[in-house]
């Protein structure tokens, strides 16, 4: 293992293998810092995967700098509150309306 290799130093924690191809959630562990934070959400714990041709193995933090418990203890203090509650399905019928705008305008080859 490279000795500048920082991603084996926290311990990682199997969660699931799955038959998926390597593109599947790819968009949402990219760009999941800034669409977290905009739902009020910590950072996305940090995701680890491994390939085998479509068989996917999806690994997890513990510990370390964005372990999995941070992220869902975020999750169960902010849907105790009935605000947050009506703040999420504000922004998803938001974000709905324009994903239905955008599919509409796309054309088919």
């Amino acid at each position: 293992m490279p000795k500048n290799n920082k991603i084996f130093q926290h311990r990682w924690e199997f969660y699931i293998s799955r038959n998926i191809s390597v593109w599947h959630n790819t968009l949402q562990m990219i760009k999941s810092d800034s669409a977290y934070s905009h739902y009020k959400l910590s950072k996305i714990y940090l995701q680890f995967r491994v390939h085998r041709n479509l068989e996917s193995d999806f690994y997890y933090q513990l510990s370390g700098p964005r372990p999995v418990g941070t992220f869902v203890k975020r999750l169960e203090k902010n849907l105790e509150k009935k605000d947050y509650i009506n703040f999420l399905k504000k922004e998803y019928k938001k974000d709905c309306t324009k994903f239905l705008i955008w599919s509409k305008n796309l054309k088919s080859t």
